[in-house]
């Protein structure tokens, strides 16, 4: 009898050893996959609603490497190096110190380009220095999209550089008069953009009574090439 209880109490402990070993495996490779969330960073741009700050009394601030408030938007006033500016009605007095990728208070245009680190935080360029801001904090104010999404959500401008192609190849034929439409994009395939006429939205006084569709490319070298606009 003590025999056949020290071998069930033998064959217990090894298998309770297996299932912790088994759950230690499982908790650190939860700890990893974690970490490398963490550690995921996308590139793309940041848009700030500026015009809830100045309207509702909202207040967003940008931190320097070293997390100290360097820049902060408080109701209607920007500080910058200890200066505070009227947002929309002083623009022109430091539009020079907040130079990013679009800035436009007065048509809640705010701009960044920027990287996201897993939601807590967002890295941005501001005259070309590196400054950070609280994504869990600012959630309601800030909206991250990638470089995609940035350019299927914008306005493509074409030029002799970017022309309209019929097939998305840098060899094939050039659609005749496309500089002289506004566009829209439809879908992006690699680094080309999709795009067709804009029907509510034209340079002449009517749009064009058939569909002008085409590819132009929007990205090079992973560098976007493509002229965007955020307003028709």
């Amino acid at each position: 009898m003590n025999s056949l209880f020290l071998y069930v109490l033998f064959f217990l402990s090894v298998f309770n050893c297996d299932n912790v070993k088994k759950s230690i495996t499982n908790n650190l490779e939860d700890e990893k996959i974690m970490i490398n969330k963490q550690k995921t960073v996308a590139d793309g741009f940041l848009f700030v609603e500026i015009a809830e700050v100045y309207h509702r009394n909202g207040q967003i601030v940008f931190l320097d490497k070293k997390k100290e408030e360097k820049i902060i938007f408080k109701d209607k006033l920007v500080s910058i190096n200890n200066r505070d500016f009227e947002i929309i009605n002083e623009e022109h007095l430091y539009k020079n110190l907040i130079k990013v990728e679009a800035f436009n208070p007065e048509y809640d245009l705010f701009i960044l380009r920027a990287k996201s680190i897993n939601n807590d935080f967002y890295e941005v360029l501001i005259n070309n220095e590196k400054y950070f801001i609280n994504g869990k904090k600012y959630k309601d104010l800030i909206l991250f999209k990638t470089e995609e999404q940035f350019v299927l959500d914008a306005y493509p401008n074409l030029t002799e550089k970017t022309p309209l192609r019929a097939t998305p190849n840098d060899s094939a034929e050039i659609i005749k008069g496309y500089a002289e439409l506004s566009y829209v994009s439809v879908e992006i395939k690699g680094d080309w953009l999709k795009i067709k006429d804009d029907k509510d939205c034209y340079s002449g006084p009517f749009p064009s009574k058939t569909d002008i569709i085409g590819w132009v490319k929007w990205r090079e070298n992973g560098r976007i090439i493509l002229d965007i606009r955020h307003r028709c």
